[in-house]
């Protein structure tokens, strides 16, 4: 006797002796049952028996060809493959990178970091039935600090007064700070610097230093 090929590449049978067929599965990498008729038949031509051979749906898996991403202050594009036996989604936590599913594969535009401190995403891949999920995180660069003050010096009448000086920065949280009492300053908004000074009653006149600080810089209003 003997046995049809088979028309499937994920199971092989042979005959091993005249009593015993062997059979080898690969693993079942979808999310379906999978099956096959087995076909045996003697020699004369004078019978023919069928044998169903049925295998179980595979685990459900899911795997990304990078979890980690860093890149630099520019924006960027970067393609990361998705293999699956399943329908899979992907989001991600924040609003300066777009993601964009492809088969296959997941596109993220990445937008340029202006700001002088480095940032993390991190983007879910999922499964739709939430069996798996793999997390790809994302560190960008903080650009090139700067900083520019509208103001460097100021000179004021000897009366009381009020000025303002505009702060041009990619720093986030900087400080302002000043040396003597008679000079109020204070940081008014992300780009503005407002600064009081008392009435001068003494006979000579009198300075200070207004200095704004941040990512390791340091500007100066005299």
């Amino acid at each position: 006797w003997g046995i049809e090929p088979l028309q499937v590449d994920w199971i092989s049978v042979s005959k091993r002796n005249n009593e015993t067929i062997s059979v080898t599965c690969k693993t079942n990498r979808t999310v379906q049952q999978r099956e096959v008729i087995l076909t045996l038949y003697t020699l004369d031509g004078n019978a023919r028996r069928n044998v169903k051979l049925v295998q179980e749906l595979g685990d459900t898996y899911l795997e990304v060809t990078n979890q980690y991403l860093n890149v630099s202050s520019e924006s960027t594009t970067k393609e990361i493959q998705v293999e699956s036996n399943s329908k899979w989604d992907v989001t991600n936590n924040v609003s300066w990178i777009s993601e964009k599913k492809e088969k296959g594969e997941v596109k993220l535009s990445i937008e340029q970091n202006s700001f002088a401190v480095d940032r993390e995403a991190e983007i879910i891949v999922s499964t739709i039935d939430n069996k798996k999920e793999r997390i790809i995180r994302v560190s960008q660069l903080g650009a090139k600090p700067y900083m520019t003050l509208d103001k460097t010096e100021i000179n004021g009448s000897g009366n009381s007064d009020s000025y303002f000086v505009g702060v041009s920065t990619n720093v986030p949280n900087w400080k302002v700070s000043n040396n003597s009492t008679w000079c109020r300053v204070r940081k008014t908004s992300d780009s503005r610097i407002s600064i009081s000074v008392m009435r001068n009653d003494n006979s000579y006149s009198r300075s200070d230093q207004v200095t704004t600080t941040g990512g390791g810089l340091n500007r100066v209003i005299d």
